[in-house]
């Protein structure tokens, strides 16, 4: 008998009894059920097995049998409502709530949080929309990096914290030549699959590495000893370890497939995936983790894309985090401004943006103050935002609003792609339509996966709507977005790439002098390629028992450095 069935069973017998204890024949229950003698006793024996009746039964036809109820239709509801909820079917448990769902807000808040299941203690946190595959080999949002960062390791790493790059998978290194560098690699560290990392899987990983514009000066990788990895480069780099802790440069399988189909997720970090699916993210604690344990034994992110976000309040006597996202609507304590900004980036290769007149009329027409005041005039949810007067907080790039610029024809159509499944790039791309359309201007709207977005030619596309939030605005950081994918390159002019690539190998070409990350970055802005937007508000609001949970630059927090301080 199924449980869906059993279940319908003890319904029936609550209804019919008014959930009252009852002294009752089994020729009643026959007639209550529906079913024959045998199947009286084989129902009420596994309704006793699952502890919702307890069943006495007389000895003798005829005789009275005794009919405890321990649980109510409504306890059975909220076990069934729970289970479907722990297993990620979010419309089965909207459906057993009669389609309420702040009813079924209510339950997932309930879930959420910290728990200790099985004397494990595990941390249930929300999430707005699905999580991409966490393959470092393609562009990644900054969720998927931060999950990324907590699974895979590099040579080296990036310290939010001192600024500084630090070992990771090796432990020292040294500078042979400026074109000649030595790793010292860890010994005896193991993939989550539990196989040992071998040297096969450094040169693998690093080797592959030179399909990537700014590894391309890398000529050949080898290992003279044990546990130690030479690279060779074409030309010289006083700066490669900075290269290295970007995220691509995480060590993988050698047998990793490059593309998307097939890859699977095994690293060597303190986190590894138990289940990736739409529904939800489970990460455990690695024990074989070759740094300090993980404190909290299991981390899983809920995908609750359906649920609205006004619906969800979570309570912190529930939830320790009450929110995680890319835009928070009430900044707190615990949250702070990206690294970045949301920008547009104008194709000044192909299309109208070729044109200065074009780029003039754009830059003045769509500055963050009018697309501002028109999501206002939308009734837009007030996500966190502020005007961006540069990249990253702080900084100055944009010149003031002139006087209004008519565009250099009317009537014509613009193609704008944005990224989808972004909680506010939809609202700012009818925004955009709006503003456009005043002054006679049609917009099209074309909606991009991340991956494209960041790798297609986009020969047909006039503008793009997109966002960054980087690790730290430290330049490897800045450099690697600008010039790692498509997303800015293939709108910058062919001979401003060429310099701005030149500029990168010059200082790669001396032990002094500063990363032109910044340079190059204003550069972009004041030729018009680059228009800053927004800054937003990210971050967590955590209760006051959950101890490190100190929002990083993405937006979320190192799971590892997480502990329960326990109200007792």
């Amino acid at each position: 008998m199924s449980g869906s069935r059993l279940k319908q069973q003890f319904q029936t017998l609550f209804q019919h009894f008014n959930g009252q204890d009852t002294a009752v024949t089994v020729g009643e229950l026959m007639e209550v059920l529906h079913c024959t003698r045998r199947n009286v006793r084989m129902v009420m024996g596994k309704l006793s097995d699952e502890g919702w009746i307890t069943w006495t039964p007389a000895v003798g036809r005829g005789k009275l049998s005794q009919l405890v109820f321990n649980l109510t239709q409504d306890a059975l509801l909220h076990a069934d409502v729970t289970e479907a909820i722990q297993e990620g079917r979010f419309e089965r448990a909207l459906h057993l709530l009669g389609d309420d769902k702040q009813k079924l807000a209510a339950f997932i808040t309930e879930q959420l949080g910290y728990a200790t299941v099985q004397g494990r203690q595990v941390l249930r946190l929300p999430y707005y929309r699905a999580i991409n595959p966490l393959n470092p080999l393609q562009p990644m949002r900054r969720s998927e990096h931060h999950l990324a960062r907590q699974v895979f390791n590099g040579l080296s790493r990036f310290c939010e914290k001192t600024e500084t790059i630090q070992p990771d998978l090796a432990h020292h290194w040294k500078m042979l030549s400026p074109s000649h560098w030595r790793f010292f690699l860890r010994p005896s560290v193991r993939f989550h699959s539990g196989a040992m990392v071998s040297i096969d899987d450094y040169i693998a990983s690093l080797q592959r590495l030179a399909s990537f514009p700014l590894f391309q000066h890398f000529k050949s990788v080898t290992s003279p000893f044990a546990n130690i990895i030479d690279i060779q480069l074409n030309t010289d780099d006083f700066h490669l370890p900075e290269l290295l802790a970007s995220i691509e440069a995480v060590i993988l399988p050698a047998t990793t497939p490059l593309a998307q189909d097939g890859f699977e997720p095994i690293g060597t970090g303190p986190y590894r995936i138990l289940q990736a699916d739409s529904q939800r993210i489970k990460l455990e604690a690695f024990d074989h983790y070759f740094g300090f344990r993980a404190l909290i034994d299991e981390i899983e992110i809920w995908v609750l894309e359906n649920i609205s976000a006004c619906h969800l309040n979570p309570d912190i006597n529930h939830s320790p985090i009450s929110v995680i996202g890319e835009n928070l609507h009430q900044p707190s304590q615990y949250s702070r401004l990206d690294e970045g900004c949301s920008y547009l980036v104008l194709n000044q290769c192909s299309g109208f943006c070729q044109q200065e007149a074009w780029q003039q009329y754009v830059i003045n027409r769509l500055n963050p103050f009018d697309i501002h005041q028109q999501l206002l005039r939308n009734q837009t949810p007030a996500f966190q935002m502020i005007p961006a007067y540069g990249f990253m907080p702080g900084w100055i790039h944009t010149a003031p609003k002139t006087a209004d610029i008519k565009p250099p024809r009317t009537g014509v159509t613009l193609k704008i792609a944005v990224i989808e499944s972004h909680p506010i790039f939809t609202q700012m791309g009818d925004a955009i339509r709006e503003l456009l359309f005043e002054d006679g201007l049609h917009c099209e709207l074309v909606t991009m996966s991340y991956m494209e977005f960041h790798t297609c030619d986009g020969k047909d596309i006039d503008i793009w709507l997109g966002s960054i939030n980087l690790v730290s605005r430290h330049p490897s950081m800045i450099i690697n977005w600008l010039f790692q994918y498509a997303n800015v390159t293939r709108s910058v002019p062919e001979q401003e790439l060429v310099n701005a690539f030149e500029a990168i190998r010059l200082w790669r070409a001396q032990e002094q002098g500063g990363c032109p990350a910044e340079e190059l970055l204003n550069a972009f802005v004041s030729h018009r390629v680059i228009v800053p937007l927004f800054h937003t508000w990210a971050g967590v609001n955590s209760a006051e028992q959950l101890k490190g949970a100190e929002t990083n630059s993405m937006g979320w927090f190192d799971f590892t450095s997480v502990w329960v301080d326990p109200d007792i």
